[in-house]
Order: C-alpha cells, then structure tokens, then sequence
C-alpha cells in the first residue's frame, strides 16, 4: 500500500522567512555586541586620548608658571639685587649705577625666558620711585591680602586676575599677578609683583576636541579662567566647578557630574606652585555622537553585505530547493517498500546536502544491524534461561525420590538419613523456584547453608559458615543460583584440595552503597595463582558444576545491568574473596 504524502511547497518562502530572521538577528546581535563591546571601547579610547590631551595642557600650564617661578625666585635671592637695593641715599651717580645693576640683573633673568617685565616695589627710605620698574610699597597695600601676608614667612602669595596697562602694549591687557617678597621672608628689603598675561594661558588651553572644556580653579578665589566663548554651563560655573572640585581625590581616575545641562566627565589636575586647579570636562552626549556614528557604519556594512548575500542566495536557492525534493522522492520511494537502496553520488564537488543523502542511506544500514543486534541478545537471554532451566529439570525427579526416601528413613528411625535428604530436597527446590528467574537474598543464603550441611556430610568436614547480611537487604532482588556456584568452588577448590581441612571458614558479608548493593564471599582456602584469576571469567563451564562463573557475572548483567557483576581477589595460600554487585530493578524480581 502506498503511503499519502503531502505536496510540499513553499520552501523558497521558508527559505526567505529564515533569511529574514537570521539578518534580523545578526543586526539585534551586532547592535548589542556594539552596545556592549563597542560602547565600553569608545569611551574608554575617548577618555584615554583626552586625558593625554589633558596631561599635555596642564604639563604646559606648569612649565609657563614655573618660569616666572623661578625668575621670581632668583630675584628674590639675587645678590646683586640686594645689596644695590640696601645702598643708602648719596650722589646721584651711585644711585644710577645702582639702578642700573638691578635693571641689567631684571634683564638678563626676564629677557632668557622671554617673560612680560617685573615691577619692584620698594620703601620710601629706599631708592628709585616713581619709575616703570620701581614703585612705592604703598601702591601694594591696596590688595587686601598684603598686609597679612607681608607679616608672615610665606614667600609669595597668589592675587586675583586683574587688568593692568603694560608700559610695551598700548591697551589693558588682563593678568594672573603674584607678589614675591625680596630677601628674607620674615623681613623683606622689597616686594617683586609677577603678571602672567591670560592670553599666554588662553593659547596653551585651546583644544583640538570643541566638545570637551578646560577650566582654571582656585579654591578661595573661585573660576581663574575658561576657554573664550565657552558656555558649558551658562553662568553656575563657579557653583559646578566648587562641587567638582571639593569631590576630587588625587587617584588619577575620571570622575562624573550631573548637573541641569547634562552628565559629564571630568578629571582635575594641580598646577604646582599655584593654588589653581585645572579642570576638564567631556560631555556625556560627546560619547553618544561616537557611538551613533559607529552604529551607522555598522548599519550601512551590514545592509551593504545583506543585499550581497540575498543576490547569491536567489540565485542559489532554486538548485537546493530542487535536490531537497530529489531526495525527498529518494526517501518516499524507499519508505513505500522499494528495496533497492540509492547509489551514493560519486559527483565531484559534493556538498552537504550530497553528505546528508549518504548519511540517510548509512542510517538505513545501520538501522538494520541494530535490528539484527537485538534479535542476536535476545536469543542469547534465551539460551542463558533455557540452559539455566535444563540445570532444573533433571533435579525436578530427583526432588521428589528424596522426598520418599525422607518419609522411609523416618519409618526406620534412622534420623540422619532423614536429615540429609530433607536438606538435599530443600537444596533443589531452592533451584526450581517455581520457574522464576529472580530470588531472595535470604532464598540464595537458604540454598548455601543446604549446600554446605550436605558437603559436610558427604566429606565428613566441618565448614563453618558466617552470615553478616543487614536484614532489609536479605529481601533484596537477586538473579537465581548466583551464590551456591561460588561456594562451591570454595568447598571443591580451596578446602578439599587440601590435606588439612581444620578449621575451614566460609565468609558471606553483606552492605549497600547507594544504589549498589554488594555481597562479599571470602573462604581461607588454597586461594588461585594470578594467571588463573585473571582468565576466570573467561571460562563459559567449570569443570565441577553445570555453569561457571562467567555465566554468573553475565546473568547478573543481564538482569541487573552492565555496571554490576563479579569481581575476584585471590592469593596463594591466603584464600580467595568474592565481590558480588547488584542492584537496579531486575526483571521477574522476587514476590
């Protein structure tokens, strides 16, 4: 009967809704790599440039400030400035010569630096007044700040920005001015005053990056000074700034600002030998602009390689389309009771959906060894059952002549008699089980102790058998006739080889680990040379009963599963030790 197969169709639109959901996720993909990876990259790169940007301003800042430091500096210990200012009153020739020492010493120290002249202010006791270079003392009480830093040990102090008119410019220019005192700071002969021209710090501070803003700081004389036409914060400069500044540690790092204009980064740095603070700041939407613009070109890329790729797949997808209906109609036609399997192509230039073809043809192979493979175990559990079942019958006659030998020994009173065959038919009913393949625990211990009494008997021996099982694990499951093989190879290898059989144990311990339970028959017989342990379980019959130990081992494997089984240890001399593993849920268990 032919099997009904639906028509396919529509794979091109198939193909195309994948298409679209796979351009739909590597666009979500790459935007969220770019959000994630991308994002961090851009800020940290930003950041990273900036502040080398930074580094470079402020490095020149100090360098600009340091020289007039230092020129100031050696005024103020300048030998020949001292002692020409300490002359007293004469001729008028030694107070030119005087005057002319300080002017050349002022010349040489400004002119090596290129740096905007020094005003001296002197005492009115003292020489040269009223001149470019020379001013009373007076003119500088006008700074609030004169009078006590003229009484302290300090050696110079910082003034607000001023405008001052210089003698070489022909306007007002504005100024950053320090005052410096001449000679010993606890009493200075005279005061030197320092101006550094703002449009010298205006030139060292303009960036190349507009978005972000440089800022001078003083801590008690507010804003110093900004970037001309910059309006970051219209006009709560100084309120911005204090807060930045005030939060600042010397850690190097980036701090954040949010304000009502907006989030920004921002990153502060001393001018040594001032009490300013350079301040610049990044406007977090700055980032923003680098992102979206990656996101474009990521945008344009990927359209640009979406629309390459959906060329080459219209032309491409009519031909898979056509071979995925080839072998369709292959697998219909095989699947509807053809028996004759499709060749393998032999095409040069296979690709996958050539491999897939062959794969579903070695599947069809390997779907029929596996058939063959159960059929061969299950006929290999049958032989196991029925050879253990021929072990039974010949017993099932047996077992009943005992029975009427036991009930004739009782008639003639002769007890031992009785005895031994009560035990030798309890021994055999033990075997037939009612035909069941699983048993007891406590049944296959049953069986042993039968099995021992009668040895004794027959060898006229005393084995002493000892039984340590837990009592819940005496009702656990248990393939048949696993343990009276075992001991029987105790009994018939390791205690009647020997000449001496006083004070022959049999051992039978019993624990469970986790869902293993293990039994471990240990006997102080003659125990087994290595090479014939090694190849026991190898060996299908023993020589002295009807199955050996590898059949035990693959029974229990059989019923219980491939982990458990047998597993021997021996020594020559010292005995032999059994391991039995069982456990899992065997088929047929016990009622």
């Amino acid at each position: 009967m032919r099997r009904a197969h639906a028509k396919t169709g529509g794979i091109r639109q198939k193909l195309l809704r994948k298409y679209l959901y796979t351009f739909l996720t590597c666009f979500l993909a790459g935007m969220a790599v770019i959000s994630l990876w991308a994002r961090e990259t851009i800020y940290n790169s930003i950041l990273k440039t900036s502040l080398r940007e930074f580094m470079q301003i402020s490095n020149a800042v100090e360098h600009r400030v340091s020289e007039y430091y230092y020129v100031s500096y050696m005024i103020q210990n300048s030998r020949i400035v001292i002692e020409s200012m300490l002359k007293e009153n004469g001729d008028g020739a030694g107070k030119y010569y005087a005057k002319r020492n300080i002017e050349a010493q002022l010349g040489v120290l400004t002119g090596a630096l290129s740096l905007y002249p020094i005003t001296l202010y002197l005492d009115k006791e003292t020489l040269y007044q009223d001149n470019i270079t020379f001013h009373s003392v007076s003119e500088l009480e006008a700074y609030s700040e004169f009078a006590e830093f003229r009484g302290s040990e300090a050696s110079y102090i910082w003034l607000a920005p001023e405008e001052v008119r210089m003698a070489n410019f022909s306007r007002t220019v504005e100024v950053f001015p320090f005052i410096r005192k001449i000679g010993n700071n606890t009493d200075p002969i005279a005061f030197q005053k320092v101006c550094i021209r703002k449009e010298e710090l205006q030139d060292l501070i303009a960036l190349g990056n507009s978005d972000a803003e440089v800022f001078l700081y003083s801590g008690e004389k507010g804003l110093v000074m900004l970037r001309e036409g910059a309006d970051f914060f219209r006009g709560r400069e100084e309120e911005i700034l204090s807060e930045a500044v005030q939060g600042w540690e010397e850690d190097g790092e980036w701090r954040t600002l949010r304000s009502r204009q907006g989030d920004y980064f921002y990153h502060v740095q001393r001018i040594r030998g001032t009490d300013w603070r350079m301040v610049m700041m990044i406007p977090r939407l700055f980032f923003l602009d680098g992102f979206l613009q990656l996101l474009m070109i990521w945008l344009v890329l990927f359209l640009v390689l979406a629309f390459i790729y959906r060329r080459f797949e219209k032309r491409y997808s009519a031909d898979i389309v056509d071979r995925i209906r080839r072998l369709q109609q292959d697998m219909g036609e095989y699947l509807e009771g053809g028996t004759e399997e499709p060749a393998k192509s032999e095409i040069a230039g296979r690709d996958e959906l050539d491999v897939l073809g062959d794969y579903y043809k070695d599947m069809l192979g390997r779907v029929k060894d596996l058939l063959t493979s159960r059929l061969e175990d299950e006929r290999e559990k049958r032989r196991l059952e029925l050879s253990l079942l021929q072990a039974q019958i010949n017993p099932h006659f047996l077992y009943n002549t005992l029975d009427l030998i036991n009930w004739k020994a009782r008639d003639e009173n002769v007890s031992e008699i009785s005895d031994i065959a009560c035990k030798l038919a309890d021994f055999y009913r033990l075997s037939l089980s009612r035909g069941r393949q699983i048993v007891r625990v406590r049944d296959e211990i049953e069986q042993v102790r039968n099995y021992v009494d009668l040895q004794n008997y027959r060898f006229d021996t005393d084995i002493d058998l000892i039984v340590e099982i837990p009592e819940d694990m005496m009702e656990a499951p248990l393939p048949k006739v696993t343990l009276q093989p075992l001991i029987e190879n105790a009994v018939q290898h390791g205690f009647l080889v020997r000449e001496d059989r006083e004070g022959c144990e049999i051992e039978i311990y019993g624990w469970q680990e986790e869902d293993r339970m293990l039994l471990l028959i240990r006997d102080n017989g003659e125990g087994m040379e290595p090479e014939r342990l090694s190849g026991l379980l190898e060996e299908q019959r023993s020589e002295r009963h009807g199955y050996g130990v590898k059949n035990i081992d693959e029974r229990i494997k059989l019923y219980c599963g491939k982990e458990y089984g047998l597993r021997f240890e021996s020594s020559p001399g010292e005995g032999t030790s059994v391991y039995v593993s069982f456990g899992g849920s065997p088929q047929n268990a016990a009622e």
